[in-house]
């Protein structure tokens, strides 16, 4: 009898053990279905809006020389995620900013040798811009903010000296960057930019230009305009293209 009672007990137990997380799972989905679930609409839209860009930056890839830089971009969003742009930057400020690092000096110091290097004075050109990424972020943890990341390619005419060759000459040449835009609101973003400004330029000793890279990290703002805009798309379709 006590063992009848006991197995009794046990089936009974795992019959509440099986049962216990398919009800919880029912109680769930009935809690969902009863709640009214809103999708956020992407808080900016930057199709058929006009985009202004200043920005300040200098350069890291050249042990030698530190340049400066102020420039802009002037972009048309064809597409939610395409874009077609103008780019300008100018490097030239006098002697104000920028000019040889201490590592310049060390290599004259140990080599009795003065090295040349190139040094950007200007470019500017024509690019297309991808958006392949959007999100959303916390704003000191009690505002969304809404940010993007894309690339952009391009070919520009660069103008350019050395330091050995303090003679402007310039040329074509080519341009890739990778950027990000931080939207404060509908219309206003603070913008972070890495470039690549691929030119030639012409170096003490060597026989023709020389390839060269001119790789600037920079921080500005954006405008877009119109300052508003309106969700066109019927409702569930996603404004992304």
């Amino acid at each position: 009898m006590v063992g009848r009672a006991a197995g009794v007990l046990g089936a009974s137990l795992m019959i509440f053990v099986l049962a216990a997380p398919e009800a919880q799972a029912q109680q769930v989905r009935r809690k969902f279905k009863d709640k009214i679930h809103v999708v956020q609409k992407k808080p900016v839209l930057q199709k058929k809006r006009l985009e202004i860009a200043p920005r300040f930056g200098l350069s890291f890839n050249d042990p030698l020389y530190r340049s400066f830089k102020v420039g802009a971009n002037l972009n048309y969003h064809i597409k939610e995620r395409v874009f077609l742009g103008a780019t300008v930057d100018w490097y030239n400020f006098g002697g104000a900013l920028g000019g040889t690092t201490d590592t310049y000096e060390q290599v004259i110091s140990q080599t009795s040798t003065a090295p040349d290097t190139p040094v950007p004075l200007w470019s500017a050109g024509a690019e297309i811009g991808f958006v392949p990424i959007f999100g959303k972020f916390s704003l000191f943890n009690n505002r969304l903010g809404f940010y993007d990341i894309g690339l952009t390619a391009g070919g520009v005419y660069a103008n350019s000296q050395s330091i050995a060759l303090p003679i402007p000459s310039g040329g074509p040449g080519g341009t890739v960057s990778i950027f990000t835009h931080l939207f404060l609101n509908e219309w206003v973003s603070v913008n972070f930019e890495v470039r690549d400004t691929i030119y030639t330029a012409s170096l003490q000793g060597a026989d023709s230009r020389a390839l060269s890279h001119a790789v600037t990290v920079s921080a500005g703002l954006g405008f877009f305009f119109p300052k508003r805009f309106e969700y066109t798309e019927p409702e569930g379709k996603p404004q992304d293209e």
